[in-house]
């Protein structure tokens, strides 16, 4: 078993992986935004976390994804998979902030 210490330590770790990686990584809980990093906020066009976090999945999405298909209803197909799964990867077509 891990000492608090060396699970803070890790915890720490992990946390400098997601803050400064420079893949977009967004965080969700119950279908909505809890974390995401600087290079999310770069991508996606927000000057400030907490506007971002304010968003929704659904407004950074354009109506239809290059498949055809309704971006609302693909996400929730999306989300249903990561909870199940427990982390689904997939490709997706955002819109910015700015639109």
């Amino acid at each position: 078993m891990k000492s608090e210490a060396e699970l803070q330590r890790e915890l720490g770790y992990y946390r400098t992986i997601f803050k400064n990686s420079g893949d977009a990584l967004l965080i969700l809980k119950n279908r909505e935004f809890v974390d995401c990093n600087y290079a999310a906020l770069k991508m996606l066009g927000y000057e400030n976390k907490k506007y971002f976090l304010d968003s929704k999945p659904e407004d950074l999405s354009p109506p239809l994804q290059p498949d055809g298909r309704d971006s609302h209803i693909k996400a929730q197909e999306i989300m249903d998979l990561a909870v199940k799964n427990g982390s689904y990867r997939f490709v997706w077509t955002h819109r910015r902030a700015d639109g």
